[in-house]
């Protein structure tokens, strides 16, 4: 009995380093963020969002807020992606933002639309879009969910 004590605290020690480091598909999600989009600009936009899922297309007119949805998350933040109808978008440009699938025609749900460091996977008539990392407050735990208010500008 004592040697698989023994085995089981080496694994256990072993193992934790590498739970540690897991990528994020392999954890488990378990905060909701409820979203708000704001347009801060005089013309509609096209908002999306992703955590775990991706999901668009809200048409927001300038100088409007809309709801948008909750989103399941990691406990680390969440993502958005806004784009005009003259090309104009709001995207990611930083290593932590993260690449999604996004239907660019149509509304769209993705139950996992992230694609890890770009990976070209997206679903037949899908896109990749660099969306906008955007952290939890401080404050929040993990299975604490929290009210964010994202404001899209020029």
């Amino acid at each position: 009995m004592r040697l698989i004590t023994h085995v089981s605290a080496i694994c256990l020690a072993l193992a934790l380093p590498v739970l540690a480091s897991a990528p994020l598909a392999a954890q488990t999600p378990t905060q909701h963020v409820l979203l708000t989009a704001c347009n801060d600009t005089t013309f509609p936009i096209w908002v999306a969002a992703g955590a775990v899922a991706s999901q668009g297309w809200w048409k927001i007119e300038g100088g409007a807020c809309t709801y948008v949805g909750s989103f399941l998350t990691y406990a680390v933040g969440f993502n958005v992606y806004a784009q005009a109808a003259d090309g104009t978008n709001w995207r990611g440009s930083t290593s932590e933002d993260d690449w999604y699938c996004v239907d660019p025609n149509n509304a769209f749900t993705l139950a996992v639309g992230r694609r890890d460091n770009g990976d070209a996977d997206c679903p037949s008539g899908y896109a990749l879009k660099l969306f906008r990392f955007v952290d939890t407050p401080s404050g929040y735990g993990r299975d604490q969910d929290f009210s964010y208010t994202y404001h899209f500008h020029m």
